[in-house]
């Protein structure tokens, strides 16, 4: 078997941060036909089989049985490659663009120097551009910012005492504070030039809301966005997901998918148990009615970011009332696969009956802690 050779990927200075150009691949092309959803990819399974001692852990993609085939879409998103921001980007890429990453401009923002530092010293080669820059987005001012020794729960928050005490073994340690400039994203997107975001990702332990404060031109210019929220205060005074939600709903946006994370007080109690929903990722998209700040081509990415996210009902709705898009990107129109008929229901509804029994033998997962990305089969 001839593997393909990998890009090679260029890293120079550009305005400050870091940047990588990754040159797009070119792959053997199979003609015109329909899209389809595509084929269970088998990896993600196989890695979190193999490579965790329980899949729980591998906190696969929520969207791991809706991503689209790209191929009849390859001309329109070539030439009109998806922007995507992702504030608190340590770790880098998102497990969910998979399929769609050759075709997205990545921009990422992190308070932490070292890890934006990090992630461009070995850039992913599978995005069309990669840039990551050292700001802390706010609302402006000077903050306090916390880095503790789990550098995933570095925040301008005081983690919380009560969380702590209940979920936390062994609780981090706060390792040093410093003073940090905040600064507005909207300031940011045009002091650096960057294009509006057809997806919005936010994961900045508490600051979410703050973020979006400081937001409003970009918001105005997004389709997507994806936030971690908590409904249990894991910081002193943080912000929950009442009031994220109230704030995208009063910017057009509906809720659309929430992959919920539980925990249990395991310094209270070593047995089994359901624990409490404490976080989660959601998921937004803008309503229907309020596409009028967007154009064709920003609507053509909306309803393509849809499919991939399972969410093929609100694109469809998209899709038929704004008639203009198939213009824009006519091969639109493969991204909604054929109705199943009621045999191929039928026989999924027997197999999960099959599915229900043996998870109800085993009773429950035996977790200390638990997410519906354990099962993304929704």
């Amino acid at each position: 078997m001839v593997r393909a050779p990998r890009a090679s990927v260029r890293v120079y200075r550009a305005r400050g941060p870091l940047r990588a150009e990754v040159p797009v691949m070119p792959r053997k092309s199979d003609g015109h036909g329909e899209l389809k959803i595509q084929i269970p990819s088998m990896k993600p399974i196989a890695e979190a089989f193999f490579k965790h001692i329980n899949h729980y852990y591998a906190c696969l993609p929520y969207n791991l049985n809706w991503r689209v085939n790209t191929r009849p879409l390859r001309s329109f998103l070539s030439q009109h490659p998806l922007s995507v921001i992702d504030i608190g980007a340590r770790g880098g890429g998102m497990g969910e663009l998979a399929g769609l990453s050759r075709f997205t401009r990545y921009v990422g923002f992190d308070a932490d120097q070292e890890e934006c530092q990090r992630l461009m010293s070995a850039p992913p080669i599978d995005y069309s551009e990669y840039r990551v820059y050292p700001y802390f987005i706010g609302q402006g001012g000077t903050v306090d910012f916390r880095f503790y020794s789990d550098r995933g729960m570095s925040s301008t928050y005081k983690i919380s005492t009560e969380y702590s005490r209940a979920f936390l073994e062994p609780s981090p340690r706060l390792e040093r504070t410093v003073k940090l400039e905040a600064v507005s994203l909207d300031s940011v997107m045009a002091k650096e030039r960057i294009n509006a975001p057809d997806l919005l990702k936010l994961d900045t332990q508490g600051s979410e809301l703050a973020i979006l404060c400081g937001a409003n031109h970009t918001l105005a210019e997004t389709s997507l966005v994806e936030l971690e929220v908590e409904f249990l205060p894991m910081y002193e005074g943080q912000p929950l997901f009442a009031d994220l939600d109230a704030l995208l709903r009063s910017r057009g946006f509906e809720l659309l998918y929430l992959n919920r994370a539980f925990l249990q007080r395991k310094k209270f109690y070593k047995g089994l148990s359901r624990g409490q929903l404490v976080f989660g990722d959601a998921l937004y998209g803008r309503s229907p009615s309020q596409l009028g700040s967007l154009s064709l081509k920003q609507v053509a990415k909306y309803i393509i970011l849809l499919c991939h996210y399972g969410h093929l009902d609100l694109a469809w709705q998209v899709y038929q009332e704004h008639s203009e898009v198939r213009e824009v990107c006519p091969a639109l129109t493969c991204c909604f696969p054929r109705v199943p008929s009621l045999v191929r229901r039928g026989l999924v509804s027997q197999l999960d009956k099959l599915i229900c029994l043996l998870l109800h033998l085993r009773s429950t997962n035996h977790m200390f802690c638990d997410s519906d990305r354990g099962w993304p089969i929704r």
